[in-house]
């Protein structure tokens, strides 16, 4: 949990202190509402050379983000966790969502953790795998959920992958590698919350 939190106070110094506040405050509703300490504990596993140390995507941003998606009317799209980690993403929005739910993670330990967690919501389906292996239907509308978690040669292999999914959606958290993004990805919202690349951006792939 220490070392969870030593990169967890690394990652958020870079925004504002608005956004640190109610960062702060949304994470411990859910910490009281969960009554467990699953999210903040640290993954040694994780290969480094190929993906970035992550920490899971603030309640805030879930919350902001699910508001959008709202208004876009996207509930009835298949949602697709890239680098799911332990679930946190995928349950959040399990909630909203009408159709099926994909989580995609590499890593071994993480997907064993995040099928326990979420053992008991039927419409969420988790993968151990590379999501550049991943079969999609093109006839689909996807909701692509991204992190950070992926290095830029990684990035810009899933973007091209999903480039092909016309009138689907990709949410970035973090969009470190937003300038690579091809260019049928169609900016509707963005969120600049303190440095460069913090926040997120939603596109729609036409």
């Amino acid at each position: 949990m220490i070392r969870f939190l030593s990169l967890f106070i690394t990652r958020i110094y870079k925004y504002n202190l608005k956004i640190l506040f109610f960062i702060i405050f949304f994470e411990l509703i859910y910490l009281f509402r969960d009554k467990s300490l699953y999210f903040f504990s640290y993954n040694k596993s994780i290969d480094q050379k190929k993906y970035k140390l992550d920490t899971p995507t603030p309640y805030y941003f879930l919350f902001l983000i699910n508001s959008i998606l709202k208004k876009f009317k996207t509930y009835d799209k298949i949602f697709v966790d890239i680098g799911s980690g332990k679930g946190r993403v995928l349950k959040f929005f399990s909630k909203h969502f009408n159709k099926k739910l994909i989580g995609v993670e590499i890593n071994h330990k993480s997907y064993k953790q995040s099928k326990e967690y979420l053992k008991n919501i039927k419409m969420v389906s988790i993968y151990n795998k590379n999501f550049l292996d991943l079969k999609l239907n093109k006839k689909k509308n996807y909701v692509f959920y991204i992190g950070d978690a992926f290095q830029k040669s990684i990035s810009n292999k899933i973007f091209k992958k999903i480039s092909k999914l016309k009138n689907s959606l990709l949410i970035y958290y973090n969009p470190t590698f937003k300038k690579s993004l091809p260019r049928n990805f169609v900016r509707l919202k963005e969120l600049k919350s303190g440095k460069k690349n913090t926040g997120f951006v939603i596109c729609k792939i036409i």
